[in-house]
């Protein structure tokens, strides 16, 4: 269980880097449309192909989903589950065990909290432009500080500025690489980042 809130959790500071990063000027045309659709309240909905490779083992953790994501929310469904984040409170629910877990979501008491990379160490990032790969564009950030999350980022968009993979390579020289199919940008609806569950699913709420 550690092992996959580890994975998720990277992979979500890596989403919820992208509207931060672009605040960085590189001179990418396709990098500042991004921020500016960031900024705008738009969102980013795209399905997901996730894998960790273990650098010690080799293994590879996959996870298959769909993701949306805007400036700070996001809601991330696979075939275990749903976590929704609103920015102030966090549901999670489990359909194998028919539960909903309610909870406040404080940042600074979330070990994977995404303003931990967000705005802990992300001035100690340099950020480029890097190669183009047939018609997209790269940002690569690089660090040399023994207590940044990541050692390397790099993040590839397509000539509509829509993300197409973010790889990264942690302080133990794990990779993480998140694909994205179908990306869109959108306008979020009232729907958007409501959780369906059953009427007979527990509730358990933690915020007392």
């Amino acid at each position: 269980m550690q092992t996959k809130i580890y994975v998720i959790g990277l992979w979500l500071l890596l989403l919820l880097a992208i509207p931060a990063l672009a605040q960085k000027s590189t001179g990418n045309k396709q990098f500042d449309q991004l921020r500016s659709r960031f900024e705008k309240g738009e969102l980013f909905q795209s399905q997901l192909n996730h894998q960790f490779i273990d650098s010690y083992t080799n293994d590879t953790t996959l996870t298959l989903g769909e993701i949306l994501i805007d400036k700070t929310r996001y809601r991330l469904s696979t075939s275990t589950g749903v976590v929704l984040v609103d920015g102030k409170t966090s549901h999670v629910y489990n359909p194998e065990k028919n539960q909903v877990i309610i909870s406040s979501y404080n940042p600074e008491e979330d070990e994977y909290a995404p303003s931990r990379f967000l705005f802990g160490s992300l001035s100690e990032y340099v950020i480029r432009n890097g190669p183009m790969r047939n018609k997209n564009s790269t940002v690569v950030m690089t660090s040399n500080d023994p207590f940044a999350l990541f050692t390397k980022v790099e993040i590839e968009l397509n000539e509509q500025a829509i993300p197409v993979r973010i790889t990264a390579i942690d302080q133990s020289d794990n990779v993480i690489v998140s694909r994205f199919s179908f990306g869109k940008f959108t306008t979020p609806t009232p729907q958007s980042f409501l959780l369906s569950y059953p009427k007979s699913a527990e509730i358990i709420d933690l915020r007392n």
